[in-house]
């Protein structure tokens, strides 16, 4: 995934991280990941499955 704008926290069930992504920033969740997702500010994203 990649930020376009906006700001979202996502929380990774496994191990209880929390990341902040914001504009231009991209990671990758594995299939099957349990996260939760806090969208702080409007999120336009690009969201791409494999």
């Amino acid at each position: 995934m990649t930020v376009i704008s906006g700001v979202v926290n996502v929380t990774y069930k496994s191990n209880g991280i929390t990341e902040t992504y914001r504009a231009r920033d991209s990671f990758y969740l594995p299939k099957g990941e349990d996260v939760i997702w806090e969208i702080t500010q409007t999120l336009n994203k690009f969201f791409m499955r494999g």
